[in-house]
């Protein structure tokens, strides 16, 4: 990061439980040549804020592209034992510039510094560069109104596999024009720098816009011409990504694992009777629940996820809807109707969630093997744009499947009007019932299901097959008279889960979810993978 000038360190906290592996990225990191010979180098310290246990962390150098990583250099350190590593890269076995990965198995402080050596009288000048949780990787961000000499940006990739397409889009100061664009590939676990993203630009100030096919790690560091002093800063989720739908529903990875059960019930038996809770998120904020009741489908609507208020009448004769979010606003409900041997999907469109318009024919008929059935369906939006669609099937074994009573999926390309079963069809093991599947932060799905008296969590590349499913699951909560969770994201950071009850809805929260007042609360993970 050539003539940076900013003597600032930057601190971060990884507050997590000890045992329980944390994430967080250096977005810039360098052992490289900058103009006039000069040499940039990174230093990292790291700290060990526990009085009585030894941390172990892991550092990953996430090169930039057409550049290979090292292998990961790990440090331990002991309590309160503090470290330096002047010239990390370098000390990981490479040279040039990308980005780090701090891998830890319980909290730590780390900062970071990147600097030139100077003149024995100007000594060196440099910039600090933070630690960021994963948690703040970003599909829409955008930067401040920047005026500089030359204001350089960079990307970070977190997804293990695959790379993401990523554009950076400049506009005025106004937002109006169109000032460039520049498009960029971000190899899996890696990243890219443009330097002087707006050549001739700077006399004005400019918007810095970031997207992304998935989740990334975005700044940029405007540099002063005159006296060369840079600022680091991460780009701040904008209105596509902070208030969509599709973001309500995004957790970490390492996240959504452990659930605590909160009092009471967020809809009492006597507005729904017992059967499948659905949570959609509406375009001003709130969250809307759907029920089954004796009278129809009945709906509740919260402004903070916890105390709702029934909607008035009812939404149709629907029950255990799946739900499509139309790309022109509005949603598709989807639901099972027939005789427990002869069953198809139905569906209604609504542009409010209140009053829904039914729609004739048919959506969909079980498989070969679906003994007939399609039972609790849920829809989730894959990356390329299609929906697919998860569904329980073959209860008692009839249909000659491989695992009984699991869970079947089909894709669509037209927001559910039609469906495509899938080759084979079947996503998880046996006895894997009431499917609600989450998109995760850094690309990949998890489902969540029922087995036995418990509710598992089971994660997926594709969405498609979920490999370790049924009985290998990890177990997140109990479930006994507890049935068809229902996940959402609030924007303080809280993950609740809805389910239904024969008393009414009851809800969780997850308490491993990240939690303001900032974003220095890193996700967290389980030393190897958080799923078996």
């Amino acid at each position: 990061m050539p003539t940076l000038r900013s003597l600032c360190v930057l601190l971060f906290w990884a507050a997590t439980a000890r045992g329980v592996e944390t994430l967080s990225y250096i977005p810039a990191a360098a052992h490289a040549e900058g103009a006039a010979g000069s040499l940039w180098t990174t230093e990292v310290a790291l700290f060990n804020p526990s009085r009585t246990g030894e941390r172990q962390i892991g550092i990953l150098f996430l090169p930039r592209l057409g550049q290979t990583a090292p292998a990961e250099l790990v440090v331990r350190l002991g309590p309160r034992e503090a470290r330096t590593l002047a010239d990390v890269v370098v000390a990981l076995g490479t040279s040039g510039g990308g980005a780090l990965r701090l891998r830890s198995d319980g909290p730590i402080v780390a900062s970071s510094r990147t600097f030139n050596t100077g003149s024995p009288s100007c000594g060196t000048f440099g910039t600090g560069v933070p630690a960021i949780p994963e948690s703040a990787a970003v599909t829409a961000g955008v930067f401040p109104p920047l005026r500089a000499a030359r204001i350089n940006v960079g990307l970070v990739s977190v997804r293990p596999s695959g790379t993401t397409r990523a554009r950076i889009s400049l506009r005025s100061e106004s937002g109006t024009i169109l000032l460039r664009e520049v498009a960029a590939d971000v190899p899996a676990l890696g990243s890219v720098q443009i330097d002087d993203v707006v050549p001739g630009l700077s006399a004005e100030p400019v918007v810095i816009e970031v997207s992304a096919d998935v989740p990334v790690l975005a700044w940029a560091t405007p540099i002063d011409g005159a006296s060369g002093d840079g600022t680091f800063l991460l780009a701040t989720p904008d209105g596509r990504d902070d208030q969509g739908w599709e973001a309500r529903f995004r957790i970490p990875v390492s996240q959504g694992l452990t659930w605590r059960v909160e009092d009471g019930f967020r809809a009492t038996r006597s507005g729904f009777t017992y059967g499948v809770p659905r949570v959609v998120a509406l375009p001003d904020g709130r969250v809307r629940l759907f029920a089954p009741a004796m009278d129809g489908m009945r709906s509740a609507t919260s402004t903070d996820g916890l105390t709702f208020v029934d909607d008035p009448g009812t939404r149709g004769r629907m029950s255990d809807v799946a739900v499509i979010y139309l790309a022109g606003g509005g949603w598709r409900f989807l639901w099972s109707e027939g005789t427990p041997t002869s069953q198809f999907l139905k569906s209604a469109v609504s542009t409010d969630g209140l009053s829904f318009t039914m729609e004739p024919g048919e959506r969909m008929r079980p498989g070969p093997q679906d003994a007939g059935l399609i039972q609790v369906p849920h829809a989730a939006r894959l990356a390329d744009g299609r929906w697919r669609l998860y569904y329980v099937a073959d209860w008692q074994g009839t249909g000659g499947s491989v695992n009984r009573n699991n869970t079947r999926t089909a894709l669509s390309t037209d927001e559910g009007l039609t469906w495509t079963l899938d080759a084979g069809s079947e996503a998880t093991g046996r006895d894997t019932v009431d499917p609600d599947v989450v998109p995760l932060v850094g690309g990949g799905y998890r489902l969540y299901y029922k087995q036995g008296d418990a509710f598992r969590a089971a994660d997926s590349a594709d969405g498609r097959i979920f490999p370790n499913s049924g009985t290998a699951g990890r177990q997140v909560l109990d479930a006994r008279e507890r049935y068809d969770p229902t996940i959402i994201n609030f924007p303080d950071g809280t993950i609740r889960m809805y389910f239904g009850t024969p008393g009414g809805i009851g809800s969780a929260v997850a308490t491993d979810s990240f939690s303001p007042p900032g974003p220095e609360t890193p996700p967290a993970r389980s030393l190897t993978s958080p799923l078996p």
